[in-house]
């Protein structure tokens, strides 16, 4: 219940230099548009949603010991509406380039789909 009530506070206060209106449709946000995602000492992750349109944000916010002092906004192409995925992932070690070659390598099998489906027993 504390960190909610910080979040709303810090929320409140980010309101101050936070983006007003959507890009995307000019719907004035609200505070109830702003979702944080993860916070540390050095910045908070924030979720951002158009109650309008729905186009998605993520906005990060640099928060050192003298208060906060900057913040950029990235439009993002989701299907998430709550920011939990984004909230899951962010902050975690990213993956390597031979990993995601090895992933494109086993997609790229032609015959996955039929090893799927015997695998599977279908």
């Amino acid at each position: 219940m504390e960190q909610q009530d910080t979040n709303k506070d810090f929320i409140k206060n980010l309101q101050h230099f936070a983006p007003k209106y959507c890009d995307n449709c000019g719907h004035a946000f609200s505070e109830i548009d702003f979702k944080v995602l993860k916070r540390s000492n050095m910045n908070t992750l924030l979720h951002l949603r158009c109650s309008s349109c729905g186009s998605a944000y993520m906005l990060n916010v640099l928060s050192p010991a003298q208060g906060v002092t900057g913040s950029t906004r990235v439009p993002v192409n989701l299907d998430l509406s709550s920011g939990e995925e984004i909230k899951k992932f962010a902050g975690t070690e990213s993956i390597s380039e031979n990993n995601a070659i090895d992933a494109y390598e086993a997609l790229a099998d032609l015959d996955l789909e039929e090893k799927l489906k015997n695998r599977l027993g279908t």
